[in-house]
């Protein structure tokens, strides 16, 4: 754990006033993902998580600092215990929800399919099912059928496409309510493969083409010039956002997704092979065949 003078200052880091100013949040939220990072078990007890909480909540309602909350929240799902704040994810549910009724925007959209993918993969699908049906029941599916599979494509980044892949692996295999929904199963299996076929170039001429940046913070800077900050924060090179593999166990996301979706296969014979067959375009037939051979496995 880290040294109680440095834990000392952590409850000042959520201080209000601190986060008045756009040009602190991105520091401020760089420190708090250290902080979770090397004192999980510390922050974790207390009332700590409440105010860490009480940050992401406000972040999450701005549209120019709402990415910024959502890397609080994944790095509570890569560093905290999940019975540390599992009571938590029923309230961190109404916010997100109450946000994309109110003021859904492609990075928003994209920041929550991952958060949400992030969550299956380290914690199951059955976490994020439970606790979404907590808020309202049946949301879980409403959200796979719409939003999760038309954001998932327009997603770029080795690690989150990895993420999102590996999710949908599991999501396609182990969650019963997309079992039993044929359609929305063949749309997750399609977006998921779509994503693990396109180019680098391609991503980045579609990115392009819907004006976006891959660098949130470079974007976030930018708007700060524009709307009139003086100064903006000093980038330091030890204080950049780490890129983490949540999902190292993995070590190939194409043949992980063959070998889930052969085994629900197999569990029900004739049947998803024909849901393939009706549903996914063909250039995703010939992608999943390949991924399969490379498995050695088969989908029956």
């Amino acid at each position: 754990g880290l040294p109680a003078v440095y834990l000392g200052i952590f409850p000042a880091l959520l201080a209000p006033t601190l986060w008045d100013r756009q040009a602190n949040v991105v520091p401020l939220v760089r420190l708090l993902e250290a902080f979770l990072r090397a004192a999980p078990r510390e922050i974790s007890t207390g009332t700590h998580l409440t105010g860490v909480l009480g940050v992401f909540q406000n972040l999450a309602a701005s549209r120019a600092q709402d990415h910024q909350g959502f890397f609080i929240l994944n790095a509570f799902v890569e560093c905290l215990p999940l019975e540390a704040w599992v009571d938590f994810l029923p309230s961190v549910w109404s916010v997100l929800f109450a946000r994309l009724q109110s003021s859904k925007t492609v990075k928003f959209t994209k920041c929550l399919v991952v958060f949400i993918s992030l969550l299956c993969c380290k914690h199951g699908p059955l976490t994020v099912v439970d606790s979404m049906a907590k808020v309202q029941p049946g949301i879980f599916e409403m959200l796979m059928k719409g939003v999760v599979c038309d954001a998932i494509p327009t997603v770029s980044g080795e690690s989150e496409e990895k993420v999102l892949a590996v999710a949908c692996a599991r999501f396609v295999s182990e969650a019963p309510s997309i079992v039993g929904d044929h359609q929305t199963w063949a749309k997750l299996v399609t977006a998921a493969t779509t994503t693990l076929e396109k180019s680098d170039d391609l991503k980045n001429a579609e990115a392009a083409a819907r004006g976006e940046t891959n660098d949130l913070d470079d974007a976030l800077e930018a708007a700060e010039k524009n709307a009139g900050y003086a100064a903006s924060y000093s980038k330091l090179s030890n204080a950049s956002k780490k890129v983490t593999d949540p999902c190292a166990n993995v070590a190939d996301a194409k043949i992980h997704l063959a070998i889930a979706i052969s085994k629900i296969a197999q569990a029900q014979p004739g049947v998803f092979g024909n849901v393939i067959a009706q549903n996914c375009p063909p250039e995703v037939q010939h992608a999943l065949q390949q991924y399969c051979a490379a498995a050695g496995v088969g989908i029956v």
